[in-house]
């Protein structure tokens, strides 16, 4: 046996992990906990089937039937691609019926099926395979976001000193006191881990689902994890996780062990007997790899892939394991009582009205404490990130000299001054795209926060983008005056209108911006897209690309599509309509230069107010895709809220 990592008895103090209990004051913590026992989760049938591929066999899970109870550690472990993951998102609510694939089977918490109204926060907590945070917040920001968050609903008013208090027992538990005032994105794998699980604990749920906890990490950040684990089970809590091939030694701590193998579920019983079970059976004829493999953890994964063969040479397969685990199963229950806490009988889940149960749970004044909130973090999010504000800052104030330079000596040349405004444009477009990993980072967060419930898509599209709106306010008034004080502008009501455009240019490339890195699927994608677009904009603004030079099906809307045409068309009119010094009149009947100029770029028979109008529609066009795209992103992750189809096998008993 190789040396013992983990162990039962955790080295984290029971006092410093029951979160809200002690914040508020409770004198017996023992006894209150114990009122707080997890459920037990009872699951019957469950079956993942990819929609048209039932009959060929390829389903995710095939009817698997089970229970997890509360003060105990479950472990699901398998192969790759055995349905893990999938397993415990359904356990969880997470994974539910959608247009690719249909979940059929039971699930009940304490004999109740599971109340899909209610958020996943207020279920469980639920810490996913890959961690999500805002890179420049510090972990203890970060909790303290996640309890305020979660605390929104509740009826006890929390002060900042209980806050505190939830928050260091928290950081207790998970061991992450040295790093406290450290930005998440400096932290280690294991510390990150670490975060996410207390961005989940924060609350104090009773039931906990953790995707592979402790794969990819070292010895110590895995002992911290699992002592952890081990910590919330001492307390009574229903933990159940994901492993794919852990250390030997945390079968040590492990409860109960359920193996999957190929979506069939071959062993559902205690860790201790797992290697026994197949070992020591004369129908499986495995008895000869009981001592030919150092780590029980190495034989159980070749068991769950199917690679271990039998003394006759012959290799089994998932099903034949499934159907011998099945029908000796009895002899390997595990739970705390042979009974249900209730008797109640299993029931399917009811069809739930999504729009319905969100107008239940609507509260005028919780809507805004969550606004405030989302508001404070999304202020900090972006002023912590100094590199990024002050580099835009510098850089605006760059284009706006270089260019107000650049057409101080072009005023004699109504072609040139056009083309300027329209580089001016373009560039400031470009400018946005320091705010790529930033956004990209911001939605990562938004769609990990709003699958658990803790706020609306809505509330996120009318909060989440004050700040950023606030920061290119104050830059596009930078940019206005110093281009206005290098050329010398007309003033009055033509001054005022020029700021007005300046405010709306920067505003609408940011939004165009945002609206492209929510609708691109990765970062890198977003980084070369961008630029490109900027360039396309400009390219069919009218100052390259003519419209007569276009084919006859592009040339009446390509070029009204490009904001910079209307952006560079209201700024020409504003300033050079009148203006017969930068646009003369030349010939005997006094042709307009400047005329001939708007119609060269196609421009001509719009005044400025029109193009204003094009620019505010522009504006709304894209908040309305940014709202589409982040619905679209929300229910392609989440999925269709529907009902779950009970499918049970008369022949199997429960």
């Amino acid at each position: 046996m190789p040396p013992t990592i983990f162990r039962r008895v955790t080295s984290v103090s029971s006092s410093h992990s029951y979160g809200l209990l002690t914040s508020v004051g409770v004198a017996n913590v023992e006894e209150k906990a114990s009122l707080r026992a997890g459920p037990t989760v009872v699951f019957q049938d469950i079956c993942c089937v990819i929609k048209g591929r039932k009959d060929s066999g390829e389903n995710i899970l095939h009817a698997m039937s089970g229970k997890c109870d509360w003060g105990r550690l479950t472990v699901i472990m398998g192969a790759e691609k055995s349905g893990k993951s999938s397993l415990l998102h359904i356990l969880a609510g997470e994974m539910v019926s959608t247009s690719n694939y249909s979940v059929y089977g039971d699930i009940l918490y304490d004999n109740k099926p599971i109340d899909r109204r209610i958020s996943t926060f207020k279920r469980c907590g639920f810490v996913e395979s890959e961690d999500i945070h805002f890179r420049d917040l510090t972990v203890v920001e970060i909790i303290t976001y996640a309890l305020r968050l979660r605390t929104v609903d509740s009826t006890y008013c929390y002060s900042t000193i209980d806050v505190n208090n939830v928050v260091s027992h928290v950081i207790d538990l998970l061991q992450l006191h040295e790093f406290r005032d450290v930005k998440s994105k400096l932290l280690s794998i294991g510390c990150a881990r670490r975060l996410s699980m207390a961005e989940e604990l924060v609350h104090e749920p009773s039931l906990f689902f953790c995707d592979e906890p402790i794969s990819g990490l070292s010895l110590k950040a895995s002992t911290i994890i699992v002592s952890s684990l081990r910590e919330l089970v001492n307390q009574n809590k229903t933990v159940i996780v994901t492993a794919h091939e852990p250390p030997d030694s945390f079968l040590d701590v492990v409860d109960t062990l359920i193996l999957l193998s190929k979506g069939y579920m071959i062993y559902n019983g205690p860790a201790s007997e797992a290697t026994e079970f197949f070992t020591q059976s004369p129908e499986l004829n495995l008895s000869k790899h009981g001592g030919c493999y150092k780590s029980r953890i190495d034989f159980l994964a070749d068991i769950s892939a199917c690679c271990v063969t039998t003394t006759k040479d012959t290799k089994l397969d998932a099903k034949s394991l499934c159907t011998y685990y099945h029908d000796h199963h009895r002899s390997t229950s595990c739970g705390k009582s042979g009974e249900d806490m209730t008797g109640k009988p299993i029931t399917g889940l009811p069809l739930i009205d999504i729009i319905r149960s969100d107008i239940c749970a609507f509260r005028l004044s919780h809507q805004f404490r969550r606004a405030q909130i989302l508001l404070s973090r999304a202020w900090f999010t972006l002023f912590r990130r100094e590199k990024m504000v002050v580099g835009t800052c510098l850089s605006i104030v760059y284009l706006g000299s270089v260019f107000g330079y650049m057409l101080g000596e072009a005023t004699n040349e109504g072609i040139e001054v056009a083309s300027v405004f329209g580089m001016g444009n373009m560039c400031t477009l470009l400018s946005n795209i320091q705010f790529v990993y930033f956004l990209f980072n911001n939605n990562q967060v938004f769609l990990r926060e709003h699958s658990k419930g803790l706020y609306s898509c809505g509330l996120h599209w009318v909060v989440n983008d004050i700040p950023l709106l606030f920061l290119r306010s104050i830059q596009a008034i930078a940019y206005a005056v110093i281009i206005h004080e290098i050329l010398v502008l007309r003033g009055g009501d033509a001054e005022y209108f020029f700021y007005l455009v300046n405010w709306i240019m920067f505003v609408v490339g940011t939004q165009l911006i945002e609206t492209v890195v929510y609708i691109l699927p990765d970062v890198r994608t977003a980084y070369r897209i961008v630029p490109a677009l900027a360039f396309f904009l400009f390219y069919f603004s009218g100052i390259i690309v003519k419209p007569d030079m276009l084919p006859r099906w592009l040339a009446p809307w390509l070029p009204s599509v490009s904001v910079i045409r209307w952006l560079t068309q209201a700024l020409l009119i504003n300033e050079y309509q009148y203006n017969r010094e930068a646009f003369p009149e030349f010939g005997p009947y006094h042709w307009s230069s400047y005329d001939f100029s708007m119609s060269v770029f196609g421009w001509g028979g719009k005044t400025k107010w029109y193009c204003l109008r094009v620019l505010v529609l522009n504006i709304i066009i894209y908040r309305v895709v940014y709202l589409i795209v982040s619905l679209y992103h929300v229910v392609q992750q989440k999925g269709l809220r529907s009902k779950v189809i009970k499918k049970i096998d008369e022949e199997r008993i429960f």
